[in-house]
């Protein structure tokens, strides 16, 4: 075989290479193809993946940050409380010794000196006028008893004798406190006769010297508040006899004591124990012998919390915040 080929056979082979080039070619073009489709499609994939990572960060986050507002509110809520608490306590067994102490009490009751002072001049410039009022009163009256008289000694009577009373016996029955009438003319209203008293002439003059002006009244003092003695004390005291006795008993007091310490050891052993709380809670069970049951765990709470509220109080604070005088009111002592 020669190393030439013939025409023809050149044209098949050119024919064949530029059909393999061209089939070549698309194949590339293909692969080029897809693999652009492929590169935007996975673009597309990974931002729908970052957006859906972020929305589902964010919702974790934001899960997280609503759960630690949450119990910061909480906190906060739990704090406000405990800090109101204490408030309370503090106003109800401080504020009341500060005031004591600080004697507010007397100044809402008692005068000042000086307010005294001049409502005692007022007094006395009052007093001084009605007693001079009450001097021309009596000039004048006396003026009218002679005027009156002036006038009865003019015009004579028809009846020159009149029966006067007999006043020797003593037995008066006084019908009110001006009128005094003679037992043996009780009957014949004709004889009954008026008389005022000796004595009641200071009581009439009494009542019209008596002030216009008058101080008020000091208010009464109410109930008293303490500080007042322990139980322990009170119970010794019930338990000791007046007189003594041979008598054999225990003391009042420490039967009282152990029975409370039983309690409580009682308690802190319930608290202790690990079977505690295991029962369930029924409201009615029917046992042997047509009892209903007794569930300690329905019947521990309230008194738990009677036994150890002294515990959760706070302590007593002796730097205490100043109060200021009256200043929430904004009004003096004298106002109030």
């Amino acid at each position: 075989m020669s190393h030439y080929l013939s025409s023809l056979d050149d044209y098949d082979i050119i024919q064949q290479i530029y059909e393999f080039g061209l089939d070549a070619e698309k194949r590339r073009f293909i692969e080029f193809f897809m693999a652009t489709k492929l590169q935007r499609w996975w673009r597309e994939v990974r931002s729908r993946k970052r957006r859906q990572n972020t929305v589902e960060a964010a919702r974790t986050v934001g899960r997280f940050l609503a759960t630690l507002k949450a119990k910061k509110a909480m906190m906060r809520k739990i704090k406000s409380t405990v800090h109101q608490d204490q408030r309370r306590y503090f106003d109800s067994k401080i504020v009341k010794f500060q005031a004591l102490w600080r004697g507010y009490a007397s100044r809402k009751n008692v005068f000042s000196y000086y307010q005294r002072k001049s409502d005692l001049k007022n007094l006395e410039i009052i007093n001084e006028k009605t007693l001079r009022n009450l001097d021309q009163y009596k000039i004048l009256l006396k003026l009218q008893e002679a005027e009156t008289a002036m006038e009865k000694s003019k015009i004579k009577p028809e009846c020159t004798k009149v029966q006067k009373p007999n006043y020797e016996p003593v037995n008066y029955i006084t019908c009110t406190s001006t009128k005094i009438v003679d037992a043996k003319n009780l009957n014949h209203t004709k004889k009954r006769c008026k008389i005022i008293p000796t004595c009641m002439i200071n009581v009439f003059e009494e009542k019209e010297k008596k002030a216009s002006v008058q101080l008020k009244p000091v208010k009464p003092r109410g109930r008293p508040k303490g500080p007042f003695r322990s139980e322990q004390a009170v119970d010794a005291q019930k338990s000791r006899p007046s007189s003594p006795t041979l008598r054999v008993a225990t003391p009042f007091d420490l039967q009282e004591e152990s029975k409370r310490f039983e309690k409580k050891m009682k308690r802190i052993t319930r608290i202790q124990d690990p079977m505690n709380f295991t029962t369930e809670k029924t409201s009615y069970e029917r046992t042997l012998w047509g009892l209903t049951s007794y569930n300690p765990r329905d019947f521990t709470s309230s008194s738990l919390r009677e036994e150890y509220i002294d515990e959760m109080r706070p302590k007593f604070r002796s730097q205490v915040p100043n109060i200021e005088l009256f200043d929430r009111v904004g009004r003096s002592y004298d106002e109030r």
